[in-house]
């Protein structure tokens, strides 16, 4: 190593850190929205200081695990961050951003030192970290908070490889300790985000391109690559039985097993046919792949293949060192597209997706263009010429990245994106934008959004009622029964807008009667519980489930040990859906009276209604086993 690498090794950090400030600069100051305020701003989990219940919980707090639609997110080391930073900062916002760049910048100098082993170069290294640093697709992993898995995930697969490629070098067996750490790195990545599971494979492209025994002294690797993948294949099939015993993934649960199969090889012919196609515009999250726009960008992204293709082939015949290293960054950028089994493709991508693939890219591409200098450019002016033109690309990059940090930390821009995209983003896109004016207080704006809403859909029950909420907030209490009434009618199976239109009703002397009996109760006790119970069975006979739900959990705060308010409870929150938070109501029922049928016989329902014929039958049994009730003596 000569001391100008030496020179450059030392100061590949600082520049990186440095560079990586400078560039998400403008992310600093921008706000919390979307996805971040259930997640951060409102997330239950991050409140107080019992860290188990991060690890059965699903990473979004609306997602009910119980429910047989929908993919679920299990990502608990990310929710643990926030957890972290939560404390560290609450609701100061450059806190959650300063972060994100540090992982990124962090997962840039983890690159750096890839590169650095396989090429040897300690400048080539560096550009490569720094393009993957600032690359425009890099806004929407940095700015938008909630993307943190991608950032953590791709900080455990560069150790992984880190550690892997330390043992190959080395020359020696692989020890214990160190396939200790890469199987704990495995289950973080894992735990992280659940697309990272193809993290393994970036060791499979490593070692694919060898094909023959590392060169250097020391044993046969074959052994040592026997137990690392036993070792990942364990953590594997330890995280899988995690979420399929106690958090299932989603829909696939509740099919057949050959259906099951067949919608997973579905999706992972969706995602080989993404392989050919580069999205180009990455102003907002999805990108639908179908569109005729992409054609252009299909023939380009199969020419790009092409030419990644040629340059496989004529590396193997140059250096071998630099042929593994193209070779190597190719497979890496390929095999990291592919685990997106989730059930979106292949409608749509995003660009946070490509994280990982960009390192192996940035790799192929760096190494390609390094060699490529050496052989054909072999003029001093030349080079210099080219080295400038690099500088002004990159400050070009990093000019685009600016300015799509500001895209995406500016809900309008981002959000008005989405709408403008069509009907398959428009929807969520439409309740967010509301969302983000609602929450601050912005009216004006939140009804504008809705009525331009209720005019492109004007069929969409939850628009209406959206748009009674800010009807009702500004006073006009007719206009808002108006618009709750027409929500009702256009879906009768809305909890939420037969709860709002109830609420306009006039109350009948049952109910009123049942309200005055609650108010003259005491805070506490027998008397207080029987008229929470009745008033809430009023509440909800008439429609104001909510207003029922909401009086059942404030009873089961005020008396925890009173098994009739959590049974009341959870047959409130069976009845309209939420299967977990009933599980644990139903739960509660058997704690606090172990000896009732009731808390059995409901929970035994539960299992049966979504699905765990196993788990009802172990409920059935107990329930089985309890004792008689001492029958009544008269008089």
């Amino acid at each position: 190593m000569t001391a100008f690498q030496q020179r450059i090794g030392v100061a590949a950090v600082p520049l990186l850190a440095a560079v990586g400030f400078l560039c998400f600069a403008n992310i600093i100051q921008t706000p919390l929205f979307w996805d971040a305020e259930p997640l951060i701003l409102d997330n239950p989990l991050l409140k107080g200081l019992d860290i188990g219940r991060i690890f059965i919980s699903p990473f979004f707090p609306s997602d009910d695990w119980w429910s047989p639609t929908g993919p679920h997110a299990y990502r608990p080391i990310t929710t643990l961050f926030f957890w972290i930073e939560h404390h560290l900062w609450n609701s100061w916002q450059p806190g959650y951003h300063l972060a994100g760049i540090t992982v990124h910048i962090l997962n840039s100098c983890l690159l750096f030192r890839v590169a650095w082993l396989l090429t040897g170069g300690a400048a080539v290294s560096l550009l490569i970290a720094a393009a993957f640093l600032i690359h425009p697709i890099q806004a929407a992993a940095v700015t938008f908070v909630p993307s943190l898995g991608d950032l953590l995930s791709g900080c455990g697969t560069l150790a992984i490889l880190l550690l892997h490629i330390g043992w190959r070098r080395g020359g020696n067996r692989l020890s214990n300790k160190r396939l200790a750490a890469e199987t704990l790195a495995y289950a973080a990545v894992l735990l992280s985000k659940e697309s990272a599971f193809i993290a393994p494979a970036v060791l499979l492209a490593y070692e694919l391109p060898l094909r023959r025994k590392q060169p250097g002294p020391g044993p046969h690797p074959g052994a040592g690559l026997l137990k690392e993948t036993a070792g990942f294949g364990l953590v594997f099939l330890a995280y899988v039985a995690l979420r399929f015993s106690v958090l299932p993934i989603g829909h696939l649960e509740s099919l057949p097993f050959l259906l099951r199969c067949k919608e997973i090889v579905h999706y992972f012919l969706g995602c080989l046919r993404l392989l050919l196609i580069i999205p180009g515009d990455f102003s907002f999250p999805f990108f639908p792949s179908t569109m005729p726009v992409f054609q252009l960008k299909n023939i380009l992204s199969v020419l790009a293949v092409g030419a990644a293709a040629w340059s496989w082939h004529r590396f193997r015949s140059g250096d071998p060192a630099s042929a593994h290293g193209v070779q190597f960054g190719v497979l890496w950028a390929l095999f990291g597209i592919l685990p997106f089994l989730n059930g979106m493709f292949p409608r749509f991508i995003s660009p946070n997706y490509l994280y990982i693939p960009l390192m192996g890219l940035s790799l192929s591409v760096g190494i390609g263009v390094r060699d490529a200098l050496a052989r054909y450019l072999r003029s001093s002016r030349v080079k210099a010429i080219l080295l400038c033109g690099l500088t002004v690309l990159g400050a070009a990059c990093a000019g685009r990245t600016a300015g799509l940090n500001e895209h995406w930390g500016n809900p309008e821009k981002l959000l008005h994106s989405g709408i403008a995209a069509g009907p398959l983003y428009s929807y969520p896109a439409r309740g967010a934008l509301f969302d983000y004016y609602y929450r601050r207080g912005d009216l004006g704006n939140a009804s504008r959004v809705m009525l331009e809403a209720i005019q492109s859909h004007p069929n969409f029950s939850e628009y209406y009622e959206l748009l009674g909420l800010v009807a009702e907030n500004s006073g006009h209490l007719p206009e808002a029964k108006a618009l709750y009434e027409a929500a009702f009618e256009l879906d009768p199976f809305s909890v939420s807008a037969r709860e709002k239109a109830a609420a306009f009703r006039p109350p009948s002397a049952e109910l009123v009667k049942a309200i005055q009996a609650y108010q003259q109760a005491p805070k506490s006790g027998p008397v207080f519980a029987r008229a929470c119970l009745h008033l809430s069975e009023i509440f909800w006979k008439t429609g104001r489930y909510y207003t029922a739900l909401t009086l059942l959990k404030a009873l089961t705060t005020a008396e925890p040990g009173n098994a009739d308010a959590w049974l009341a409870y959870g047959d409130a929150l069976f009845s309209m859906g939420s299967f977990w938070n009933a599980k644990q109501a139903y739960t509660s029922v058997i704690r606090t009276a172990p000896h009732r049928k009731e808390g059995y016989m409901r929970l035994e329902e539960l299992y049966t209604a979504v699905g765990k014929s196993r788990s009802a039958a172990e409920t059935y049994y107990r329930r089985m086993a309890l004792p008689a009730a001492p029958p009544r003596q008269a008089g």
